[in-house]
């Protein structure tokens, strides 16, 4: 089953707003890098709390699409590349009521407002 979630951004005041695409202007022979602040999905995935201890064998998960288009002289848009993200545990904004969970391992980044694990 495929659903579209709302993907909104947060600016430093805290204030949400949707996020769309990202455009990139490319030179020919350079490398590119884009880098966009922290996302939030509009929704939280089903069937968040564990189990006695274990993880919840219903928990649900999201995907994050991520894909990379050309906009043609002709107007059409072209799909370059796309990428499908591992699965996604999407949880409430308070992370304080999961912090008893040790399986994971989280860091914060050197990019502002990221982690990765």
């Amino acid at each position: 089953m495929t659903t579209n979630i709302i993907i909104e951004q947060s600016r430093a005041d805290r204030k949400k707003y949707n996020f769309g695409e990202v455009r990139i202007d490319l030179t020919p022979d350079l490398s590119s890098k884009v880098t966009v602040g922290r996302l939030h999905f509009s929704e939280t995935t089903a069937n968040n709390m564990r189990k006695k201890g274990r993880p919840n064998p219903d928990q649900r998960y999201f995907s994050l699409v991520v894909t990379l288009s050309a906009h043609g002289s002709d107007g059409q848009i072209y799909l370059i590349q796309a990428q499908v993200s591992e699965r996604i545990i999407v949880r409430a904004s308070n992370p304080g009521q999961f912090e008893n969970e040790v399986d994971l391992a989280w860091s914060r980044s050197t990019q502002v407002d990221s982690i990765y694990h």
